[in-house]
């Protein structure tokens, strides 16, 4: 059975990457992201949709911007992965068989 396929915005696809990024230690707890300048034309995205994505970051956690300094990476990131992941799994137990095909697949 297939699911339904999503549209993701720019914005969305942002957040994914700048989360891979943290996820695959690319960002370390406690970096400075580049200027905003900067990290839009290495990402190749508008200065909005990075704007966009960095608040959203933000209310995940993962990232904190200091007025007059820049924008970090939060010390405590990977717990910003972790409580969602496993309110996920207790409260939807079929994604817990999803998770496990997907690991035997990956093995």
């Amino acid at each position: 059975m297939t699911s339904p396929i999503t549209k993701v915005t720019l914005v969305d696809a942002i957040v994914k990457e700048m989360e891979n990024r943290i996820l695959n230690k690319d960002l370390q707890p406690g970096d400075k992201l580049p200027s905003e300048r900067i990290l839009a034309q290495q990402l190749g995205v508008g200065r909005y949709a990075l704007r966009e994505a960095i608040r959203k970051l933000e209310a995940k956690g993962l990232l904190t911007t200091q007025s007059g300094k820049g924008t970090f990476v939060n010390k405590n990131s990977a717990d910003s992965f972790v409580i969602p992941l496993t309110s996920i799994l207790l409260f939807e137990k079929h994604e817990i068989f999803n998770l496990l095909e997907v690991r035997r697949f990956l093995e």
